[in-house]
């Protein structure tokens, strides 16, 4: 009979940390893909964000430009939009901040299984994510993250990793270094938020 009190209690424990897990991942990602997170500007950087079980990569710039300036998708529109420049004339490359669609790209909700996925990493797939995370507002988010969730798991099990890509590499030279010329600008290793 103890025995399987025992069993129930583990399995109990089990089914409490992966719920709190997922339900965190999600709400990490919600969090993201708002504006007062993510810099905004045609919005489809903060569409961009998602969860998965190996690094998250960046598309190619082709996809990420064809994205942008398709007529079919909501972020065209403010793409293509002209708004004051330099001088006050207007262009189509004057500043567009927070004026940007947010329509989510990968929806969810994410599920992971934290003894299969034990690491969860969550990023941006579009091409030029290093460019928009200079801004800071995700790294200030994610850094302020690390104490909540610290305080959230704090003795109780933590059986999971979840890292987050937020920081991009030092400039050199006024430029983001890429991984092969040409290719897609790096970022620093995903920060840990959530480990064993």
């Amino acid at each position: 009979m103890a025995r399987n009190d025992l069993y129930n209690i583990s399995g109990d424990i089990e089914e409490w940390f992966d719920s709190s897990f997922n339900k965190l991942i999600n709400s990490v990602v919600d969090t993201l893909s708002t504006e007062r997170v993510s810099p905004v500007y045609t919005g489809y950087f903060a569409s961009s964000w998602t969860a998965r079980s190996r690094q998250v990569q960046a598309e190619s710039r082709k996809t990420s430009d064809k994205n942008r300036r398709d007529e079919s998708k909501p972020w065209a529109s403010i793409y293509y939009r002209k708004t004051q420049g330099k001088g006050g004339a207007m262009t189509a490359w004057g500043v567009k901040k927070n004026i940007g669609k947010i329509q989510r790209r990968y929806p969810g909700p994410f599920y992971f299984n934290y003894k299969k996925s034990p690491t969860v990493f969550i990023g941006n797939t579009t091409f030029y994510r290093a460019y928009a995370l200079e801004d800071g507002s995700v790294l200030a988010y994610v850094q302020d993250l690390a104490q909540e969730v610290r305080s959230a798991f704090s003795e109780k099990p933590r059986l999971a990793t979840l890292r987050v890509g937020a920081e991009p590499m030092e400039r050199v030279s006024g430029v983001i270094p890429t991984y092969k010329t040409g290719s897609t600008p790096r970022l620093k290793p995903g920060l840990n938020i959530l480990e064993p």
